[in-house]
């Protein structure tokens, strides 16, 4: 049988079945992971499939690789959904908006839409302010373009109010993008459990996520782990602080521009 056992050939076939579920090509993860591509792999490329699941790429024997076989399989399930081609992750202390359409274009692009972000100050937004462009609080501009069409649709976006100085959380700008965006042409980025330094995501259809829900709950609990779900309002205000609003007019003597999404409205006017 070689270096795998009877038990890891089990394993890498019933993760790949789940990446399958999640739309995620045996091939991908092979072809991605072990560089060798295959159009069916069953008992006779039980091999090739074991590369792709406890491998990564520079390693062609996997037991050269130290954690080959280390991690459960949900853990291995997050690890190649990331790593596949609709995966992507930024570190969690990250604040500029631009990197993420980095990070997001090579998958989007390929579904026939581009996503732009530019940082967007005070002095772009108000041309009497006479705050230093450093003082006033930055917003993003976010756009969101039909690559079909041509048609661009933009939004301005801050991240909610929270302590000065405190890590934004990047899962608000990715729920922006959701709502405003991409739930309406059918996708939704949904956030992988991980416990790395990275926020890790995912960019599914919303109808296999919802086939997904229904077969694993809300929380997508494979192989006795939450592995990952949708990003819901609460997750993205889990850093808003109500006592560092501030009257914007009063503050900075302009009023803030009403087309800016604010995430915190939105709970808001439930409490209302």
């Amino acid at each position: 049988m070689g270096w795998y056992t009877e038990e890891m050939a089990d394993s890498a076939i019933r993760i790949l079945r789940v990446l399958r579920e999640f739309g995620v090509a045996e091939e991908s993860i092979i072809s991605r992971c072990s560089g060798n591509y295959v159009d069916n792999p069953g008992d006779d490329m039980v091999e090739t499939v074991l590369d792709a699941v406890y491998s990564v790429e520079g390693y062609e024997d996997p037991s050269e690789y130290p954690g080959y076989i280390v991690g459960s399989e949900a853990q291995k399930l997050v690890e190649f959904l990331f790593r596949s081609e609709r995966g992507f992750s930024k570190d969690i202390a990250y604040r500029q908006g631009d990197v993420i359409s980095v990070c997001l274009n090579p998958i989007l692009l390929p579904l026939g839409y581009k996503l732009g972000l530019e940082q967007y100050d005070g002095a772009e937004w108000e041309t009497n302010t006479t705050l230093p462009r450093t003082e006033h609080p930055p917003a993003i501009k976010i756009l969101f373009q039909d690559i079909n069409s041509s048609e661009t649709e933009e939004i301005f976006f801050r991240y909610p109010p929270q302590e000065r100085g405190a890590a934004v959380n990047i899962t608000a700008l990715m729920y922006t993008i959701n709502r405003n965006f991409l739930e309406k042409e059918g996708y939704s980025i949904i956030a992988l459990n991980d416990k790395t330094s990275l926020s890790r995501f995912f960019v599914i259809e919303t109808e296999r996520l919802d086939r997904l829900e229904e077969k694993y709950g809300e929380s997508l609990e494979i192989f006795g782990r939450a592995v990952g779900g949708r990003i819901s309002l609460e997750s993205a205000l889990s850093r808003y602080d109500r006592s560092c609003k501030i009257s914007h007019k009063e503050e900075y003597g302009c009023p803030e521009p009403k087309e800016v999404y604010k995430i915190e409205d939105e709970i808001e006017n439930q409490v209302d």
